[in-house]
């Protein structure tokens, strides 16, 4: 599967948010999307998302594909502990399935927790678990280890690695250390 991203540019009211925008992820491939704050980083995963739409240009590539995405903020359901959350995604997966991989990244004795009592950095990783253990086509992470202190993120970016499995990834992030660390090409905005 090949994204291309031809021409894009979009704007909300007067501020030109997205110019002219023109990016191709191979199959497979692994990108890091960097930039200044304010840039349209998060924007342009949401194009992609269908959650915007562009004021011009093409996104090819999309068409019926599945996306795996990990939002800047969680969008987890409060009430739901941790397990629960992760398989609303993908039921198929068993509370074993998820639990091996929650005690990859360091998140431990608290898969009947609510999530509500969780963390912001135990939050993060069931909102990256939900992502990555999710059949999307094309994972899409926006900042999703942001907030993990660096044995854990360490952890975090070993179990995208592991479960990325040959999908394109698009990861937004302000760290090139974190891009270096997933081996990925840096395209600027």
């Amino acid at each position: 599967m090949e994204l291309i991203i031809r021409g894009v540019s979009k704007a909300f009211g007067e501020k030109k948010v997205l110019r002219d925008v023109n990016l191709t992820v191979e199959e497979g491939e692994l990108v890091a999307v960097m930039g200044p704050s304010g840039e349209g980083k998060t924007t342009l995963l949401r194009l992609l998302m269908g959650l915007e739409k562009p004021d011009s240009g093409e996104l090819l590539g999309l068409d019926g594909k599945k996306i795996a995405p990990v939002f800047q903020e969680d969008r987890l359901i409060e009430a739901m502990d941790a397990v629960s959350n992760i398989r609303l995604v993908t039921p198929e997966l068993s509370r074993e399935d998820v639990r091996n991989a929650m005690e990859r990244v360091g998140l431990t004795h608290c898969e009947g927790q609510p999530v509500r009592e969780l963390s912001g950095g135990m939050r993060r990783r069931v909102a990256l678990l939900r992502a990555l253990l999710c059949r999307g086509e094309l994972l899409m992470l926006d900042e999703p280890f942001e907030g993990l202190d660096a044995d854990t993120k360490a952890q975090a970016i070993a179990e995208t690695l592991r479960q990325r499995k040959g999908r394109p990834l698009l990861l937004v992030t302000h760290s090139e250390a974190e891009a270096a660390a997933l081996n990925a090409r840096i395209w600027t905005l």
